[in-house]
């Protein structure tokens, strides 16, 4: 049993010592559980981070669109002055067809030379379909066969190349065989030849990179704009509340929570600031009941030590109680060794009497100094037995007081377990309510967290979408400007040829009627397409406002969204930090519940070790009295004996007539020495368990004294816990 106690005993010591340990670097772990702020605050530079991203974002998606725009544009710009000329060699064909008809091939002629007179015209000859000149006598060859064959697949082409260092096009178009023109053509080949025109790129050129140059002007001034009116409109509707926010977060991380924080607004910010405040007011409310708790938990603890040390005087007490008794039963123990000794002596001494009696007739001075002999030592065995029982006496009284004590001991471990159960239900609520509050942050804080984040993504998905419509309709409308522009100036250009065509066909006279006919219907074309024109200018310019108007509003929306998005994730890592200080608080409170659970435990052991000291003690309190009834016989034999003695003493004189008698009377002293002997043989015996129970009743006191030591220190370890959690829970101020 006493080695099952200490086994049991050290077991839980070292389990608590664990426990400790572990709960104290966890107290060391989270005395600072919020992370501090040091540097600039965020929002000192929140409109600048804002106007780098926008300007990022406008450079990498306006670097691509001007690339591809201007690859567009200019391919629009050559489309529109390939039409351009198709349209001139249509007119060109129309002019030398009509006097071709009548025969005037040397007007043709003239007429040619005249459209080579204009300043964009470079090179423009009327070639059969074999390649050679026409009106040139030498046949001169001017186009080679392939490019014939490849002009009827694709009825015109429009050839670029360098020449002499600058960019020229080389237009060709068809002159086909109608039938006015098969009277001198004939029906066989449905084309009479081919218009070539080579004119120079450079002007056109020059019209591409002034309008590149434009619109890069337009969207830097759009750029430096944004840059300069998105911050001033942020600083108002987001860095404003997040310095708010920001401000009470910092003083909720420094352990203060009596600042509150309200906001107006309700949309993702008011929501936040809302979630911010529920979690401060959730907090102070954890901490309160937390609080309430250890004073409850210190009471007990206090209760708790106080029993302890009753227990550990007791178990002291016990122990030196013991030491008592076992150096008085020492002292029996040596007194009874005198005893046996002296009743074998006198048994010895009695079996030689016998012997003496049969012979006292011979030797009765010899019998009578024997006689005397025998009732000297008579006395003195009598004065030890009186002794031995005066000591016996006072073992029972010491006995008896130990077993007050023991029941004194069982008292105070019984007030202790009570202490015990009690500390151990504080823990358990204090536990119980920090799991509660941790599970109410984690479901609504994280919970609301999540649901922001979550309408702000989906938010920004539709606002990105619409950003995206609105900038095609802006790419669009910008195209549909650029195609508007290059039709003005081809309108403006088709009036000038008209112009020319006037005065040429004016300067031919009645030759050239046919060509001003063509050349008013010309002018009064490019007059309607340049009025038309401006019309449509009109309307996409004011199209183009409302689309920049729109683009702008939703670019500031998307912003808004992101810095939303980005402060709810920084909300989300403070309530992880609290998420994380309310875990902490519940293992405490958790683990002083095991400690107290695991003490009560080793108290109820307590108990049972005193009760069977209890038992023990009552058992040896028994063998005493035992013992003492011993001794009383003892005594009686003595006394006996040494009123034979006496009597023998006082009849020496009459030994010759009563020898009969005094050998009865010998044998009589033989009997009764032979059951003192046996009685002390007996009383031995009984010392000599007493001594045992003694010892065991000994170790098991000391057993308990050091057992009770370790769970006053334990204790202690557990007062010094409450205490450090006390000091970290006021740490967090909740009032002003």
């Amino acid at each position: 049993m006493r080695d099952n106690i200490k086994i049991h005993f050290s077991s839980v010591s070292s389990r608590n010592d664990l426990n400790i340990k572990r709960g104290l670097s966890k107290m060391k772990i989270i005395k600072n559980p919020f992370p501090s702020r040091s540097g600039s605050p965020i929002t000192q530079k929140l409109g600048w981070k804002i106007s780098f991203i926008v300007f990022l974002v406008l450079f990498l998606v306006n670097g691509p669109f001007v690339l591809i725009e201007s690859y567009n544009a200019r391919k629009d710009v050559y489309s529109l002055n390939e039409n351009r000329w198709d349209l001139f060699t249509e007119a060109v064909f129309r002019s030398i067809e009509a006097v071709m008809l009548e025969g005037k091939a040397e007007i043709a002629n003239n007429i040619l030379n005249d459209f080579r007179q204009i300043a964009e015209v470079e090179t423009l000859e009327v070639v059969n379909m074999d390649g050679t000149r026409s009106f040139d006598k030498k046949r001169t060859k001017v186009i080679e066969p392939d490019t014939i064959n490849r002009l009827i697949k694709a009825q015109r082409l429009n050839i670029y190349e360098d020449s002499n260092g600058k960019k020229v096009l080389t237009h060709l178009g068809l002159m086909h065989n109608t039938e006015k023109c098969q009277a001198c053509h004939g029906k066989d080949s449905p084309y009479m030849g081919a218009i070539m025109i080579k004119t120079s790129l450079a002007g056109t050129e020059a019209k591409v990179w002034s309008m590149l140059l434009r619109v890069g002007a337009m969207g830097a001034i759009v750029v430096i704009g944004l840059l300069i009116v998105i911050p001033l409109s942020m600083k108002r509707t987001v860095v404003r509340p997040i310095e708010a926010v920001l401000s009470v977060t910092t003083e909720i991380s420094k352990g203060d929570l009596s600042r509150a924080v309200t906001t107006p607004s309700k949309d993702e910010m008011g929501k936040l600031v809302s979630s911010i405040e529920a979690m401060r007011i959730g907090l102070i409310d954890l901490i309160h009941q937390v609080r309430d708790s250890l004073k409850k938990v210190k009471h007990s603890v206090s209760g708790f030590v106080t029993g302890m040390n009753k227990l550990t005087d007791g178990s002291e007490k016990q122990v030196v109680d013991s030491a008592e008794i076992t150096t008085s039963v020492l002292e029996i123990n040596t007194t009874t060794g005198e005893i046996t000794e002296a009743v074998k002596h006198l048994h010895e001494s009695a079996e030689g009497t016998l012997t003496t009696l049969l012979e006292m007739k011979a030797t009765v001075k010899e019998v009578a100094e024997n006689t005397a002999s025998f009732a000297s030592f008579i006395d003195e065995t009598s004065s030890s037995i009186e002794q031995s029982f005066a000591a016996i006496k006072a073992i029972n009284e010491n006995i008896e007081h130990s077993r007050k004590s023991v029941s004194n001991t069982l008292v105070s471990a019984t007030e202790i377990t009570a202490s015990v159960n009690e500390v151990r239900d504080s823990a358990k609520q204090s536990s119980g309510l920090a799991k509660e509050v941790t599970s109410a942050i984690r479901e609504k804080g994280i919970s609301s967290i999540h649901n922001s984040v979550k309408s702000i993504s989906e938010i920004k998905d539709s606002a990105d979408k619409t950003a995206g419509i609105v900038n095609g309709m802006r790419k669009s409308s910008e195209k549909i400007d650029e195609i508007v522009q290059v039709i003005a100036e081809v309108a403006d250009e088709t009036k000038l040829l008209a112009l020319n065509a006037a005065i040429l066909s004016a300067q031919a006279g009645e030759h050239g009627k046919g060509f001003g006919v063509v050349a008013d219907e010309i002018g009064r074309l490019a007059e309607r397409t340049a009025q038309n024109t401006k019309e449509i200018t009109t309307i996409i310019e004011e199209v183009k406002g409302y689309i920049n108007n729109v683009a702008t509003a939703e670019e500031k929306t998307v912003n808004l969204i992101e810095q939303g998005l980005e402060l709810i994730t920084d909300a989300g890592v403070v309530f992880n930090g609290i998420l994380e200080t309310s875990t902490a608080s519940a293992s405490q409170t958790a683990f002083i519940e095991k400690a107290t659970a695991e003490q009560a435990k080793a108290i109820k052991e307590i108990n049972s070790s005193i009760e069977g000291v209890s038992i023990r003690m009552e058992e040896i309190l028994n063998a005493s009295e035992q013992q003492r009834a011993g001794s009383e016989m003892i005594l009686s034999g003595i006394e006996k004996a040494k009123e034979i003695a006496q009597g023998l003493k006082s009849s020496t004189s009459e030994q010759s007539k009563g020898a009969d008698l005094i050998t009865l009377a010998g044998e009589d002293i033989l009997s009764q020495v032979s059951r003192i002997k046996k009685a002390m043989e007996d009383m031995k015996a009984g010392s000599m368990a007493i001594t045992k129970r003694i010892e065991a009743i000994t170790d098991i006191a000391k057993d308990n004294l050091a057992l009770a030591k370790e769970m006053t220190k334990e204790s202690s370890v557990l007062g010094d816990s409450v205490g450090t959690l006390d000091g970290e829970i006021n740490r967090f101020r909740t009032e002003h």
